[in-house]
């Protein structure tokens, strides 16, 4: 679907998220633009009323604390430049609810995607670091809009992270850095989630990160279950009404064929599931029927 944007075919971009490969298309081999500059990353600061958690300040891969640049609600434009001035990293979570060139293109990506899609833009002075190792828990659509950045990916167990699942060290950890992505300006970068890394600035730097957060197996399942409850009382049980465990095991065994006898009927099985991938999890989907 992003052959609007590449001349690379659905399959084989799909084949490389799923597959847990970063993918870099140089500016030349792309169409893929979104005109974007500090003087409106400013401007947004300074005339939104912006909330405290759309917008972040780091130094060295550590936050600094939301009492030194905001109210506790809204962030407080002079004291965020005056930490970027000193060198902090500035970070704009959901850009494109400040930025109309970011919307159109994360309007764009909902619509090639059929997902979600989110935006955050990161500015950067030369050698500076926004943030610690982690991994995204979606899959990630990196434009270099100005300078360059050095990404260093590290060897991490864990893979294909939920879109919930918030990286921590300690539970998920991660290796030795195993690869180094030199990000030049106008290149764009698919990085599949799951895959740990740290972004270093090699000079000022803007980029933006699209967050693509697509549906799993899992996704799907709970959409149908929720779906079929809508029809189905016996979906809507309350399971402390049996009188024993061996009870509730024959009950879900129950709905489990359930579920089965409608993915097996091909007509309905494949409108379902065509509904459901074309639907972003973000909306009402109860307007489908099984009948």
């Amino acid at each position: 679907m992003l052959q609007i944007l590449t001349n690379h075919s659905n399959e084989y971009l799909f084949e490389r998220r799923d597959g847990l490969l970063v993918t870099q298309f140089p500016a030349v081999e792309h169409n893929f633009h979104c005109d974007v500059g500090l003087e409106d990353v400013q401007f947004a600061v300074n005339n939104s009323r912006m909330l405290v958690a759309n917008l972040s300040l780091a130094s060295d891969g550590t936050p600094f604390e939301k009492s030194e640049y905001s109210d506790g609600t809204f962030v407080i434009p002079e004291k965020v430049d005056r930490l970027f001035q000193c060198g902090a990293s500035v970070i704009l979570r959901g850009a494109h609810r400040f930025l109309p060139g970011i919307r159109t293109r994360v309007n764009e990506l909902r619509r090639i995607w059929m997902c979600d899609v989110q935006a955050n833009l990161y500015v950067s002075h030369p050698n500076s670091i926004a943030t610690t190792p982690h991994f995204d828990p979606h899959d990630i659509l990196i434009y270099q809009v100005s300078g360059s950045k050095n990404w260093k990916v590290y060897d991490c167990a864990f893979k294909r992270p939920e879109n919930w699942d918030s990286f921590k060290v300690e539970r998920h950890g991660y290796g030795d850095e195993i690869e180094e992505v030199l990000v030049d300006e106008g290149d764009l970068v698919l990085w599949p989630r799951g895959i740990v890394h740290q972004p270093v600035a090699s000079s000022f730097s803007i980029h933006i990160a699209f967050g693509i957060k697509s549906p799993s197996y899992k996704d799907l399942m709970i959409e149908l279950i929720n779906l079929m409850a809508l029809e189905d009382e016996d979906f809507r049980v309350n399971p402390r009404l049996q009188s024993s465990s061996a009870e509730n095991v024959h009950a879900m065994l129950g709905l489990v064929e359930k579920l089965r006898e409608v993915l097996n009927d091909q007509e309905i099985g494949t409108r379902l599931l065509d509904e459901m991938l074309a639907y972003d999890f973000q909306g009402d989907s109860s307007e489908f029927s099984f009948r």
